[in-house]
Parts: C-alpha cells; structure tokens; sequence
C-alpha cells in the first residue's frame, strides 16, 4: 500500500483540484474560451446539480443500507450497495465531484484548467482512492463483488 492512498479525504482532494484550476487559468488566461455565452452558465449549473444528486444519492443509499461513508476506512464496510445509482456507477459520490470541478472549470470559468483539474482529481481518485476501496470490498464479499464490477462500470 502507497503511503498516499486512503490517506487524504475525497472532498480535500476535491477542493485542490479546483484550487489548481482557478490558479491555471490566472497563469494562463490565454487558455480561457470565449466568454458572455448565457448558456455557460446554465450548462454549469445543470452539470453541477447532476454532480451534487449523484453525490447525494450515493450518501442516501449507504445510510439506508447502513453503511459508512467514511471513505478513509473502507474495511469497515457493512453492505455491498448495488441498486439505483449504484447499478450505473460504483462511485456516484466520487462521480459527483468531478462533475462540480467540470462544471466549475469548464463551464463557469470556461478555462481549459477545468479539463487538467478534473482530469488530476481522476488520476488520484483511481489511484489512491477507489484502487484500495476496491481490494477491500473484494477481500470482503469476493466473487458477489467481482460480479458487480462486471456488470457496472467503475466511473460511467
């Protein structure tokens, strides 16, 4: 195990990554696209409303099934959730958040940092997140939770 997986919360990482978007697009302002669209706006606000319900929905239906949320410790899972959102992808909640830093990046600021900050969120979530989520979920409910990665793709 890295010494950087499940070490730092998914919403911290979150919140670095739109830090390194806000602060590419003052360094490269170049890479900005055209702005005064009326439509940016609600582009932005529909992709980050799809983020947040997903994000949602995925907190809603751990508790329901009584399950943590504590994405640091992964082990003391209590449910394999596969149902609603998570019969279409098995990280709404990380899902969510990169449809903010989209929505942000992309469509509010219209600065192409939105692509490297989303991408950079990705990169780490796969990385130092979701890779050691998924070894314990497999050490706990092995082939029920091959299957599933089987049939739900990991992000959409």
């Amino acid at each position: 195990m890295s010494g950087f997986e499940l070490k730092y919360p998914p919403v911290a990482v979150f919140f670095v990554c739109a830090l390194l978007i806000v602060v590419l697009a003052l360094l490269f302002p170049d890479f900005g696209m055209s702005g005064g669209d009326p439509w940016a706006s609600a582009l932005a606000s529909l992709v980050g409303a799809l983020g947040v319900v997903l994000g949602l929905t995925g907190v809603v239906q751990f508790r329901l099934n009584r399950t943590t949320v504590h994405p640091q410790h992964p082990e003391r899972v209590a449910a394999l959730v596969t149902d609603g959102v998570y019969a279409f992808t098995r990280n709404p909640m990380y899902l969510g958040l990169a449809l903010l830093l989209v929505a942000f990046g992309l469509c509010y600021l219209l600065h192409l940092a939105g692509v490297l900050g989303t991408a950079a969120f990705v990169f780490w979530m796969n990385r130092f997140q979701i890779a050691p989520e998924e070894r314990a979920m497999r050490d706990k409910f092995g082939a029920t939770y091959d299957e599933y990665c089987r049939r739900v793709r990991r992000w959409i």
